[in-house]
């Protein structure tokens, strides 16, 4: 059995410097409806396409493999970053960005879940493909690849272990 996992390509957004709490939950959602830029990738595979739900991983599939994923999955989605205040305070991006997954990581209840229920909604959908023994094609989003390669490794699969998830980059997993 194999699972390949593609971070999506790069998001064509550019980050202001800094930015007040509205300005910031503003961009967080102009970057989850930005387009992707094409990057070469040869690419042949033999297994079902999924892909998360957002848009950026869905134009990743249609840009890689001249077509939709064959399944889009909600529990595949990249859990967003808000505002870790409310604050007209002007604040550099990196800090939000930072404390917004580190409140994600400590199960924070500001965002609108926890990295343990994250956790669990990932390890729940690969739980029904390696019991189906099946070949996957994962077009995902960071983290969501990090929690997931967590799981592989738990379940003896054996691939890469990166530290940084890098975009329009196929990470392959066997057993």
């Amino acid at each position: 059995m194999k699972i390949i996992l593609i971070r999506h390509f790069k998001v064509d957004f550019n980050w202001n410097l800094a930015y007040n709490s509205y300005n910031y939950a503003e961009a967080c959602e102009n970057y989850d409806n930005s387009k992707v830029i094409q990057t070469n990738l040869e690419f042949n595979h033999k297994g079902l396409i999924i892909s998360s739900t957002m848009l950026r991983a869905i134009e990743t599939c249609n840009l890689i493999f001249n077509k939709p994923p064959e399944i889009c999955s909600e529990l595949l989605r990249e859990v967003p970053i808000k505002p870790f205040i409310n604050t007209k305070l002007v604040i550099p991006t990196f800090i939000w960005h930072l404390i917004g997954r580190m409140q994600w990581r400590f199960h924070s209840k500001t965002h609108p879940e926890t990295y343990s229920e994250s956790k669990l909604r990932v390890n729940t959908f690969l739980d029904k493909y390696i019991a189906n023994n099946q070949d996957v094609v994962i077009v995902a989003h960071g983290w969501i690849i990090k929690l997931i390669i967590k799981k592989l490794i738990l379940d003896k699969f054996q691939g890469p272990k990166p530290r940084f998830i890098k975009n329009g980059i196929p990470y392959e997993f066997s057993t």
